[in-house]
Order: structure tokens, then sequence, then C-alpha cells
């Protein structure tokens, strides 16, 4: 027997408990939409859905199946295990973090905004369980409400006005490591303008970048070289740099008495050196 998704959608307090038939329907069109995203499109054009139980009342319970409209195609239901263990994973970081996971294409990110956005209003609460999962992974309109948050300001900072982009390197202290709307970065405090600025690891860099690097540098306040791409506001400024690499800057202390000359004006007095070395 196909194992089955199971959708349950609870309507919004604040309208009686109710649920609109709008908001109900389109939330699990959307819901499916997420998992069939994540399919490849050779199995994709093969796939159908079949709703095989739905209730009327709220909460609204939709358990729909996979289908494969082809006959001869193998087994569709390793691909499509595969999409909802993705789709599970997406969804239970937004849950318990708030932050989008890395790797989110654009058409998951704008499923999920409106999955997210009738989860705070005419939906009260989500439940998927995944192919006969008992374990359901739950979204609700707090959760939503933060999370929608989180993807606005990701919108607004990529619609800054950059006056342009350029390959370069920045030095600096590390002020903090942090996560950057969902994204790994390091804050470097600029050392000519004394700016700190915003430095994003891509994720095929994490790990190569993570691994060389400890949180003693933080704490230490270790100076880096950090290489990438610079992107600048409208007046010139910083706005952000896309790391390519992170190199450590060794600074080591100078012992002035090493390098000092004595006798560097050869027995004149300063004012008598410098009248000579400018003619005077």
């Amino acid at each position: 027997m196909t194992e089955a998704i199971k959708i349950v959608i609870e309507g919004n307090d604040e309208r009686g408990g109710y649920l609109p038939v709008e908001d109900a329907l389109n939330q699990v069109l959307d819901s499916l939409a997420l998992v069939t995203d994540a399919i490849d499109e050779d199995v994709r054009k093969d796939l159908d859905w079949r709703l095989v139980g739905m209730t009327l009342n709220s909460p609204l319970v939709a358990s729909v199946e996979p289908f494969c409209k082809n006959p001869d195609r193998p087994d569709i239901m390793p691909a499509v295990r595969k999409a909802t263990d993705r789709t599970d994973e997406i969804l239970r970081v937004l849950v318990e973090t708030h932050h989008l996971p890395s790797g989110m294409t654009h058409a998951e990110k704008e499923t999920v905004k409106r999955l997210f956005k009738r989860n705070t209003n005419g939906v009260l609460r989500t439940d998927y369980y995944w192919l006969g999962r008992k374990d359901p992974v739950s979204v609700n309109a707090p959760v939503a409400k933060k999370v929608l948050e989180q993807m606005s300001g990701i919108e607004s900072e990529g619609s800054i006005a950059f006056q342009g982009t350029e390959l370069g390197s920045i030095e600096g202290d590390v002020v903090e490591a942090i996560t950057h709307y969902g994204k790994p970065a390091v804050r470097i405090r600029h050392r000519a303008s004394e700016q700190e600025i915003t430095c994003l690891i891509p994720s095929d860099r994490e790990d190569e970048i993570g691994k060389k690097h400890s949180w003693n540098e933080v704490w230490e306040g270790q100076r880096y070289i950090v290489t990438g791409e610079i992107k600048r506001k409208a007046n010139g400024d910083i706005a952000q740099l896309l790391v390519d690499d992170i190199h450590s800057v060794e600074v080591d202390e100078v012992d002035l008495d090493r390098i000092a000359d004595p006798d560097f004006t050869g027995g004149k007095s300063p004012v008598e050196y410098l009248d000579d070395l400018w003619g005077e």
C-alpha cells in the first residue's frame, strides 16, 4: 500500500475557529508544491497526487498519496521520500531557528512565504505527517510571523542600492562571529576606517573556512585579511563582503631597542640634524 502524507489545518480562533475554504485548499496545494519542487523534473512529470481522504470541518485533515501516471516508470517512492525528507528538514529548521536553511531555492522560499502568511491569517496551525511518520512538524502563527519577519529583512537588505561591486580585500580585527539572517558570517573592524563590516561566508566555503579558524581568534581579537567580493553603498562605504578566503595576520611585537640607532644624528641635536637635512 502506498504511504500517505497527512496535512492537518486548524482554523484561526480569532475567526471563531472556522477555516476559510480558499485558505484551507491553497494550504494543501502549496504544501504539496513544496514537496513536488524538490523532486527531479524527470520524475515530476510522471507524478500526480491522489486525494484519499479529507474531513470537511476544522481542523481539516487531508490525506494524499503520490501516484505515478506512467506505468512504465520504476518505483517513484524513493524520489518522493527524498523530497519529503528535504521538505521536513526545511520546515523543522524554520520552526526551530526562525532562519532560512542554506540551499533553499527561490521557488521554495516563495512557497514557504505563502504557507506562512496563511498561518498568520486564516490558518492557526498546520501539522505535517510525512508518509506515515508519527512525529509531525507543526507551524503555528508565532513561528510563521518570526520567519516572515526574517525573510522580509533579507529582501530589504537585498534592495540596498550598491554603487558597485569589486574584488578586493580588507584588513581588520575580528569583532564577533555571527549568523547573518541564518548565514555564517564574521564582523570585522576595518583597520583604516574603523567601520564594522559584515563578511558573509558562502555555503560552499563554510566547511573549509570553519576548519581553519577557532573561537579563540574571536576572543583574542585576531587580525584578518579577508578577500572576496566587496559591495559598496551609494556613498562609497563598504556594505558587505562575500568571503572567498580569510587569512590570519600574525603581528609580532617589535623590540625598539633592537632597531634603534643611538647615533642616528651623528652627534647632532635634532634641530641641527633637521636643518642640515632640509638645507637650512
